[in-house]
């Protein structure tokens, strides 16, 4: 087994302490931070104690990309279940188009072990199934009609857990049903901070036609990457185009059959690729140096999985260059933290989470507010509102309220300053109108943090929030109407 990284031993850590409470729990870690691993421990750790594990994931090159990761990390046989590909094994890795046909086979393929075990005995020893335990990558993927419809046909699950780097959904008023805590949080700082995610640099093409501009930009890059294209034929006369400036180009439409590896090849030789429908999840190639982005993508999910690929490190990278042509960075009002998945809408969990420490705290947002300076926030609170207040900044971008400021994340560290505190201090006053009732505790827990942090001396910031959360309160403070 691979050794692993500090946050996945931690990870796994809080989900057996999750399981033993009877919690239902998920972990968000950024795309690149390294979540197959985890997947792949947890599921050795259940094999391992008698146990099987079904590992549910949206599409049928994840079956095959964490299934590889399983059995090299392991040493041990994953089933696969999808399309013509059926094989369970205790530890099997199911496509959620799937699940139907998978459930049918497990029964037969339990019958057959049940009827063996009685012949071996004559009949004098009941056979008993292993439980189950569910593992639910991209989580945030299982509120489809699918998975639902598999959960209600099955009794025999012992403990879940959900992992992902978007726990949202394109439409906000859905969430993760099937999962109802968040047991740990690897987010995009995080990842930045222990280099296993860069930053993107961000470029625009100026006047000029579009092509021109783009070939110009790709012949001056260094190392491999990618060029998105309306459709096929777009991908192959832009082909054409960047073979013309001198640039080794291929066009490839899709991840089927040899598309992945073709394209992985080539980028990790320094090349380029011209795809159509290939950056989503599956797709794991952190030697994409730099982007451009040719095509006005509209949805702003598909936009941030596409910039999330080339985020991921590698050695000797330390930015990927993107040239956004149309400004999507912009129009989206998305940041890099989004593109590596450090989205939430309000119905999710980081929210719910802090209104139920709140609630069982039995603190109220006017209780909060009243404490005195001298008080410390509890140490419990700091994650929960650090996620609250990051998500609802994000989701605010999302709709337009607060806009995008593309600059540097490092002062975000740095301890809270008095003049943010009396900013923070005189919006919440004469914001108090604009929040819901049952936001009015979580916006006094954020401002109660932010009066700690100040109120602290600079060698005493342990458990503090620090000038980013601050700045993240004082946007969404703004931004409300």
């Amino acid at each position: 087994m691979t050794e692993l990284r500090s946050w996945q031993a931690e990870a796994i850590t809080s989900v057996h302490n999750a399981w033993r409470t009877g919690e239902r729990p998920v972990i968000h870690a950024v795309m690149g931070a390294g979540k197959s691993f985890v997947i792949a421990e947890i599921a050795r750790q259940v094999f391992h104690h008698g146990h099987h594990a079904v590992v549910t994931v949206p599409t049928q090159a994840l079956v095959e990309q964490l299934a590889a990761t399983f059995e090299a990390n392991t040493a041990q046989i994953a089933g696969k279940f999808y399309a013509n590909v059926k094989s369970i094994w205790p530890v099997t890795f199911v496509c959620h188009n799937s699940l139907g046909a998978y459930e049918r086979a497990r029964r037969e393929w339990c019958a057959r072990r049940e009827h063996v075990a009685r012949q071996a005995t004559d009949g004098r020893v009941d056979f008993a199934a292993p439980a189950r335990f569910w593992i639910a990558d991209e989580c945030h993927k299982s509120e489809c009609d699918t998975v639902h419809e598999w959960l209600s046909g099955i009794d025999d699950l012992k403990h879940r857990v959900g992992l992902t780097a978007t726990p949202w959904r394109a439409d906000a008023s859905e969430s993760i049903q099937a999962f109802d805590s968040l047991c740990y949080s690897y987010a995009a700082d995080d990842a930045f901070r222990d280099g296993h995610i860069v930053q993107p640099t961000i470029h625009h093409s100026g006047r000029g036609d579009a092509d021109e501009l783009a070939c110009k930009f790709v012949t001056e890059q260094q190392g491999g990457g990618v060029c998105n294209a309306v459709d096929i034929s777009d991908a192959e006369d832009f082909v054409l185009a960047l073979r013309r400036a001198g640039v080794d180009a291929i066009a490839v439409h899709s991840l089927n059959s040899f598309g992945a590896v073709d394209a992985k090849k080539r980028i990790a030789q320094g090349g380029c690729v011209v795809y159509v429908d290939m950056l989503s999840e599956g797709f794991d190639c952190p030697q994409i140096c730099w982007m451009v982005l040719r095509r006005p993508v509209k949805s702003r999910v598909r936009f941030a999985q596409e910039i999330g690929r080339g985020l991921r490190a590698h050695e000797g990278k330390t930015t990927c260059h993107v040239l956004d042509i149309f400004d999507l960075f912009n129009s989206h009002s998305i940041d890099w933290r989004a593109c590596v998945g450090e989205v939430e809408t309000r119905e999710v969990v980081p929210h719910l989470r802090l209104l139920d420490i709140l609630q069982s705290s039995g603190l109220t947002g006017q209780q909060m507010m009243r404490w005195g300076d001298d008080e410390r926030m509890p140490s419990e609170f700091l994650a929960p509102v650090r996620s609250f207040l990051r998500s609802t900044r994000v989701a605010m971008q999302f709709d337009g309220k607060i806009s995008l400021t593309v600059e540097s994340t490092r002062w975000r560290s740095d301890p809270v300053s008095r003049n943010q505190f009396n900013f923070a201090h005189l919006l919440m006053g004469e914001k108090k109108h604009a929040l819901a009732d049952e936001e009015r505790a979580a916006f006094a827990a954020a401002y109660y943090g932010v009066r700690d942090s100040v109120s602290r001396a600079a060698d005493d910031l342990t458990g503090a929030l620090r000038k980013g959360d601050a700045a993240d309160l004082i946007s969404i403070l703004r931004g409300l109407s």
